[in-house]
């Protein structure tokens, strides 16, 4: 794997990575590559014509939220 020495997150960024690696005990790096894999998969899935979004537990059969601009 390459290195990205460009990638410079914005503080909002780096706190929520941090916060979010501190509430589930991983490390910031393993966020972000947890991030990057939802982002492929997500991307591949909006290709073949998919739609990404939220259901409601109870309504699983029913998107409650789709998520665009991704």
């Amino acid at each position: 794997m390459y290195p990205i020495p460009s990638y410079h997150p914005s503080e909002i960024l780096q706190a929520k990575i941090r916060l979010a690696a501190l509430e589930d005990r991983q490390t910031d790096a393993e966020i972000l590559s947890k991030a990057a894999q939802l982002y492929f998969r997500i991307r591949q899935e909006l290709r073949s014509g998919r739609v990404i979004g939220f259901v409601e537990p109870d309504r699983k059969d029913q998107l409650a939220e789709e998520i665009v601009g991704i």
